[in-house]
């Protein structure tokens, strides 16, 4: 990944290389020319990276996270997101993370 690239953005556009089309196709931004510059990506990863922090500060309260975790669970089988998807997406995370 380019070194200007957040890490937000670098783990969408490696989520989205890993896994080709199949990820791909649930984003909005699927036919967008150039995903390192996109700004409904980088909006997006900013979303989900906020995400994972809130959760991972929320691991000391699960009572309160919990909710949270179901409600984002929810949002996402309406965007057609599959079991399958979730380990692609955590590989593409931890890779992200090492990229640090």
């Amino acid at each position: 990944p380019r070194a200007s690239m957040s890490l937000s953005t670098t783990f969408h556009v490696s989520c989205t290389s890993v896994t080709g089309p199949f990820l791909l196709a649930l984003f909005s931004f699927r036919n967008e020319t150039s995903l390192h510059d996109n700004p409904k990506l980088r909006q997006h990863a900013v979303h989900v990276m906020r995400t994972v922090g809130q959760a991972v500060a929320g691991l000391t309260d699960v009572h309160t996270l919990l909710p949270v975790l179901q409600a984002l669970g929810t949002k996402h089988a309406g965007y057609a997101v599959q079991p399958e998807h979730f380990a692609v997406v955590g590989k593409a995370l931890l890779w992200t993370l090492e990229q640090g």
